[in-house]
């Protein structure tokens, strides 16, 4: 069994609200369920506001369940225009841009302040010889409202929670409802005329074209009159116009007996005449501008044609066969509809019903003024499907990774078991060898640490050499020893610096001059003038102490004791001279190159002791 939907269309008129909500499976005749009319009264509010309200108590009293809505407003409020197009038949952009061009042309606002549409239709030229091929040409329906207006019904209709399927203008619907409802000869041109409240709307359709007009004259018009004629209320007026009104006959024909029946009459007929005026200025447009054929039947429609001798005015005025459209073929009317009610109104159902078919047909018309925030609702609305089916791939997608995971964990866990006990003899193994290495390089560190000391001791060799080349033939060493500062090393050697060297027993041996062996060990040598026991002149019961050498030293210059015999004065820039020709001492300053003389006279006027402080150009350690 076809599943069963539901739809509830509305036309907002000028003065009058009318509701239908119906049934259907696609493909098959609309069911009508429930319909409500209901009249609009302005006056100074706000119409959206009196829109809102009587809306409200329409869905409410009547019972409308259908979520699902179509919405007609007023030809009089929109803008609408048959172009004829270029040949441009395939390039939709371009065709576009004349549309739009067009409707810039017709619509006395900006197209941001419009929401519009068109609909492409194709009709046959006329042939000028039988011989002649068929000829196309393309035109399209323009439709135009401002966004504001619609805008402000279709937000009353969203806060109550229903979905707008699509917004017309009642014109298209009624012609949809025309075109599908079996009265329309489709080779003919014929007229569609809906006598409204405060306006009336004229279409001419041909071959699927189709021309729109609203005239603003209507049924209101002859209440007007007669409130004006009687001196009566708007709303007596109307009264009688229902009981009493209809369009008196042209020619000679019996007038009723009720003087008022006869004024309403006349009146009627008067504004029957100037709608049939414009009708024939439309007709003529229609002839003139597109090429249109005169039409061959008019159909009437709306609560304005209600009123006695409509059919047989337009019949006579318009010399062409006129009659009421009908569009309950087109649907099947439910059991819980009053049909005698329904009798009243039924004039007025052609909007409806046009909404009503584009859910099940597809219509002739396929216009939407939808605006662009519905239209965007209902994209975002169409996608959730695939967002829901991303968002439960992902989630599988997830599980089945967890999933993995949680078998891969296991797996590890069991071969973690495994190779426990061999993981645990490793790391005993790994131990050990830390341990190993450990000591290894504790000994490899005690190894460099002798080999560069050796090798430091090898560097006393280049010293001694380099001082045997710069020292003349009458002078020779006593001792040599590494020092870190002459400045430290002086005031350790005399820590009395007023005292005579000859009062200091610790210190010198008559020269100044303490002995060693070379090496950085104190050591008394074989010279007669080093020798500790020794009781030269000049010497007499002094012993040579040598001073104490730290371990684990870095001498960056060494201290040189000696003696010269016969020296000249200029013994010292001599020696000073030859060592600019070493390579092991520094000699870029004066400073590098200290000489100290020791002692002068003595016991042996002809020789002189000395101290010599030279830096090296490479620090030597001492152990």
């Amino acid at each position: 069994m076809a599943n069963i939907s539901t739809v509830l269309t509305i036309d907002i008129g000028n003065d009058t609200i009318k509701m239908a909500e119906f049934s259907y499976a696609q493909g098959s005749k609309l069911v009508l369920e429930k319909f409500a009319f209901e009249p609009i009264f302005v006056g100074n509010e706000d119409p959206v506001v009196v829109f809102a309200r009587i809306y409200q108590y329409m869905i409410q009293a009547y019972g409308f369940k259908s979520t699902n809505v179509r919405v007609t407003v007023s030809g009089q409020l929109a803008f609408s225009k048959l172009n004829k197009l270029p040949e441009l038949t395939g390039d939709d952009d371009a065709i576009a841009r004349v549309i739009e061009f067009e409707a810039k042309q017709t619509v006395p606002y900006s197209m941001d302040e419009i929401i519009w549409d068109y609909q492409l239709i194709q009709h046959a030229l006329p042939q000028v010889t039988e011989f002649d091929d068929p000829a196309f040409e393309y035109e399209a329906l323009f439709v135009a409202v401002k966004k504001d207006i619609v805008s402000s019904y279709t937000d009353v209709i969203l806060e109550s929670g229903k979905n707008i399927l699509s917004v017309n203008i009642s014109p298209i619907a009624m012609t949809n409802a025309f075109q599908s409802c079996g009265q329309h000869d489709v080779n003919a041109c014929e007229m569609i005329l809906n006598i409204g409240g405060q306006s009336s709307v004229l279409v001419i359709n041909e071959g699927g074209r189709v021309f729109v007009r609203s005239i603003p004259i209507a049924g209101n018009a002859i209440t007007q009159q007669i409130s004006k004629e009687f001196g009566i209320t708007f709303d007596e007026a109307e009264d009688l116009k229902r009981k009493h009104g209809f369009v008196a006959l042209g020619g000679a024909y019996e007038e009723p007996e009720s003087e008022v029946a006869a004024t309403i009459s006349k009146i009627a007929r008067n504004v029957m005449t100037r709608l049939h005026g414009e009708i024939s200025r439309s007709i003529n447009v229609w002839r003139s501008q597109y090429n249109g054929n005169k039409p061959v039947k008019l159909f009437i429609a709306g609560g304005g044609s209600l009123i006695q001798y409509v059919v047989e005015f337009f019949e006579e005025k318009l010399n062409i066969a006129v009659d009421y459209l009908n569009v309950f073929s087109i649907m099947s009317i439910g059991d819980g509809v009053d049909k005698d009610q329904l009798l009243d109104v039924a004039p007025m159902f052609s909007e409806l019903a046009g909404m009503g078919l584009r859910s099940c047909f597809e219509t002739p018309i396929d216009i939407n003024l939808l605006p662009d925030m519905i239209k965007t609702q209902k994209e975002i609305q169409a996608k959730k499907i695939y967002f829901y089916i991303s968002a439960f791939t992902i989630v599988f997608s997830i599980l089945i990774f967890l999933g993995a995971v949680s078998m891969l964990y296991k797996f590890d866990e069991q071969r973690l078991a495994k190779v426990g006990d061999s993981v645990t003899v490793a790391e005993e193994l790994s131990k050990q060898v830390k341990r190993a290495n450990s000591e290894v390089e504790s000994l490899k560190r005690t190894y460099n640490d002798l080999a560069a000391l050796v090798s430091e001791r090898g560097r006393w060799m280049e010293i001694y050499n380099d001082l045997a080349l710069v020292i003349p033939d009458n002078m020779w060493i006593s001792s040599i020893e590494g020092i870190t500062s002459i400045e430290n090393d002086k005031a350790a050697l005399n820590p009395n610096s007023s005292s005579s060297a000859n009062n200091n027993n610790s210190s010198n041996n008559g020269f100044g001059a303490p002995q060693g062996n070379g090496f950085g060990n104190p050591e008394p040598m074989n010279d007669p003038m080093n020798n500790p026991n020794s009781t030269e002149p000049g010497m007499e019961g002094e012993m040579y102490t040598a001073p104490v050498v730290s371990n684990d030293i870095t001498a960056i210059k060494v201290r040189v004791y000696g003696l010269i015999l016969d020296a000249d004065a200029f013994w010292r820039d001599a020696l000073k001279e030859n060592i600019k020709n070493t390579t092991v001492f520094v000699h870029e300053v004066p400073e590098d190159v200290d000489i100290t003389q020791v002692t002068e006279g003595g016991g042996n006027d002809n020789v002189l002791g000395f101290t010599l402080y030279l830096k090296l150009t490479k620090p030597i350690k001492m152990d």
